[in-house]
């Protein structure tokens, strides 16, 4: 059977974070010395690396006809 020692449990509250786990933020863009400069992390040529791209909406679906388009309409809708 398994006992438990109640003494030795650790609590909620007593948790931390480990010191090594807490990471600086990635500083891009700010010459090439820094080791992020030129490209800032974003590669060579593509609609990714180009400003004002974040990221792609739920809903696209790499090109091809969009799912909602494919079906029909039911009459009524």
């Amino acid at each position: 059977m398994l006992t438990t020692n109640y003494y030795f449990m650790i609590k909620l509250h007593e948790l931390k974070k480990h010191p090594k786990s807490v990471h600086r933020r990635k500083v891009v863009g700010r010459g090439l010395g820094s080791g992020h400069g030129t490209y800032s992390t974003r590669g060579n040529k593509g609609q990714t690396k180009r400003t004002g791209h974040s990221k792609m909406p739920a809903r696209f679906e790499g090109g091809r006809q969009p799912l909602v388009r494919q079906l029909r309409r039911s009459p009524g809708c």
